[in-house]
């Protein structure tokens, strides 16, 4: 039997506004499939954005909770539910699911039993990468774009040596892998875990997780846009 597919379903900040067209389609879909299960932060609001973007009624019956109080309980059964071929929907009460919030633990879990998690569609692409990456992430640093020039990339490698929060990197897609290979040149940076996020919310989209050697390995022959984000010590 294959492993369900965790699906992070961002929501509008504000009860004004509504999801993508895309977005709801695809829930539309998800309510008339089998094997499948929408999981909460809080009742209430979830309901009244459920029933404020128009989707069944009847289905917020059926809703499960994942909260601070009951996540490791409830990060167990659903993974086990993943396990078996379920497909999960995580819907945040508002903004980005996973992000800062007890939904990481179940994102955490899906990477170490190697299954599937992906997003519906969030326009801030480094919040998306790192609530899809199941790092600790209560402190992050965004180190930003790359320098270009060979002399600067060797100082901010080395001042990255020192950095023990999860960090956030960017640089252009066809330097992505002399990146991870200038980053295996590093003792104390290529013994972190590292998640690595191509072109997401696209057709392409491409994530993986694991050490620098793995992603080097395992992206010989891909290419796009992409956020590198490196676990803290």
């Amino acid at each position: 039997m294959s492993t369900g597919k965790l699906i992070l379903v961002p929501m509008p900040i504000d009860e004004n506004s509504k999801m993508s067209e895309s977005s709801l389609d695809i829930l539309r879909n998800a309510i008339l499939s089998k094997d499948r299960t929408f999981v909460v932060e809080d009742l209430k609001p979830a309901r009244r954005n459920w029933l404020r973007h128009g989707l069944d009624r009847a289905e917020i019956e059926n809703f499960l909770q994942l909260n601070e109080h009951n996540a490791r309980e409830m990060t167990k059964k659903l993974t086990e539910m993943l396990l078996k071929g379920e497909h999960i929907y995580l819907m945040s009460d508002a903004g980005m699911p996973a992000f800062l919030d007890p939904g990481r633990e179940l994102v955490q879990a899906c990477h170490h039993h190697h299954i599937c998690v992906t997003s519906l569609y969030f326009s801030n692409s480094v919040i998306l990468a790192l609530a899809l990456s199941g790092f600790y992430h209560r402190q992050f640093f965004f180190a930003g774009f790359v320098p270009q020039k060979n002399d600067e990339r060797v100082e901010f490698f080395k001042k990255l040596e020192f950095c023990q929060s999860t960090t956030i990197l960017i640089d252009t897609s066809y330097r992505m892998h002399k990146l991870l290979a200038e980053i295996e040149s590093f003792d104390h940076l290529k013994m972190r875990t590292y998640f690595l996020a191509i072109d997401l919310n696209k057709p392409t989209e491409f994530l993986l997780r694991g050490s620098i050697a793995e992603l080097l390995n395992k992206t010989k022959n891909i290419k796009g846009e992409f956020i590198l984000i490196i676990e803290q010590k």
